[in-house]
């Protein structure tokens, strides 16, 4: 998780080892082991006691070096374990101490009795319907139609089977049902936890996914946040989009390994800036567009810090023709940082929020099939091209669905695309969805 952030970001590494010096011997060397060495074995970061720490040791410096660049957050948000790291980085919660306390959230966490979560693209009120007359329940609402369910493996497999062919729907990589009745042993614990645990007020904006509305700066949370947080249901939509008010066209830099909040982000028309990637072979390049995002869109990134030694080369004597392209500075344009858990979670735009495209009409099958392209770079598409085995994502569908409507003036459900998935398909939903409109 640690390679990238290590080759790219100055300052990370030396951040890291000062979270890690906080954690006690056995798991730090653990922990240490997790993230940068890549021949760890994978299988144990599904055990709870060592992802957290792990992911959250990563984000906390990841922030620390990212301030050393100059991407100094106006707002912060988090979505489960993410939270505490959000509060670290709104100096809400010493490092220290909140190190300490993630460190007995795993383990109470591991302690707990197996479950899934499911991943659901459908409404809240949706899910409930699905859910009613089970024990299962609804972990998180991500947005308005993001919802994760979570319950025993066996409750899991049973609602899978029930989910309608044309919803989608992942399981999670987590072996606990976090944010349901299964986390309920651990409650004791992560009392006795907080109960040393001191907060402290605010230097930025923070935004919660289980209080209401956002925290002001100088405001103080109450310390026993953190154990309901971990059993209430993350309503991570809502806080995007008190965000997403209260900051319009604020860019959101997602920090983590991966990037499963980005599509999330972006649907609540926040731009993004992910920094974390699907794929382990791509995620020193994911960083570094980032990052190059960041300071295209005006944002005082310090380049000299990120680009190697570099040296005097002659140029051509006669000018260079053409028009300069020069970034616009936003220096009064807000930043939000947001950090993920260690669960996963399941969908940008051409117009920046605020701002929408004018619609312009054209053919479906010929936008459908330019945008595509552009998604993916290259020209091998057939009508029976599979979005997701072309390399498509949950990201890259929210920004097929964007580019789509605001090019038609129409609103195309990401459910429907998700759902058709062919190019073909796509194309399909698209001519219905306009002759619906007409």
């Amino acid at each position: 998780m640690a390679k990238a952030y290590q080759q790219v970001l100055p300052g990370f590494s030396a951040a890291l080892d000062s979270v890690l010096q906080a954690l006690p011997l056995p798991l730090r060397d653990r922990v240490g082991r997790a993230l940068n060495d890549s021949e760890f074995p994978a299988d144990q970061l599904d055990q709870t006691d060592l992802a957290q720490p792990a992911v959250f040791c990563l984000q906390v410096a990841a922030v620390s070096a990212l301030r050393e660049l100059g991407v100094k957050p106006s707002a912060v948000l988090g979505h489960s374990l993410g939270e505490l790291a959000a509060a670290t980085a709104a100096g809400v919660l010493d490092v220290g101490a909140a190190v300490a306390f993630v460190v007995e959230r795993g383990k109470a966490m591991q302690a707990c009795p197996p479950g899934r979560m499911l991943a659901l693209a459908c409404s809240e009120s949706q899910a409930r319907e699905l859910i009613a007359g089970t024990e299962l329940e609804i972990a998180a609402v991500n947005g308005p139609e993001a919802c994760v369910v979570a319950g025993t493996e066996e409750e899991i497999r049973l609602l899978s089977e029930r989910v309608d062919a044309g919803t989608f729907q992942r399981v999670l990589r987590t072996t606990r049902g976090f944010h349901s009745r299964l986390v309920d042993p651990a409650l004791d614990a992560l009392r006795d936890a907080v109960s040393g645990l001191t907060n402290l007020p605010a230097t930025c904006v923070f935004a919660s996914g289980f209080r209401a509305g956002v925290s002001e700066v100088g405001e103080v949370p109450d310390p026993v946040t953190w154990v309901d947080a971990a059993r209430s249901e993350v309503r991570f939509g809502d806080a995007l989009a008190a965000l997403a008010v209260r900051f319009p066209g604020a860019v959101a830099v997602e920090i983590g390994p991966g990037r499963p909040l980005a599509s999330l982000l972006e649907a609540a028309d926040l731009r993004t800036a992910a920094l974390g990637s699907l794929k382990p072979e791509t995620s020193e390049l994911a960083l570094r567009t980032g990052l190059a995002d960041l300071w295209a869109g005006g944002y005082p990134v310090a380049l000299a810090d990120l680009a190697p030694p570099a040296r005097a080369v002659h140029l051509p004597a006669y000018p260079f023709a053409g028009p300069r392209h020069v970034p616009q500075v936003a220096a009064d344009a807000p930043i939000i940082t947001t950090a993920g858990a260690s669960t996963g979670t399941p969908a940008t735009g051409a117009a920046e929020a605020g701002q929408p495209a004018e619609p312009v009409m054209t053919d479906p099958a010929t936008l459908v099939q330019t945008s595509w392209r552009e998604l993916f770079g290259h020209e091998n598409l057939t009508d029976s091209t599979d979005f997701f085995d072309a390399g498509g994502d949950s990201l890259l569908i929210t920004r097929l669905v964007r580019k789509l409507n605001q090019a038609l003036g129409i609103r195309i459900p990401v459910r429907d695309l998700l759902r058709a998935r062919t190019l073909g398909g796509h194309v399909t939903v698209v001519a219905e969805a306009l002759q619906k409109q007409n």
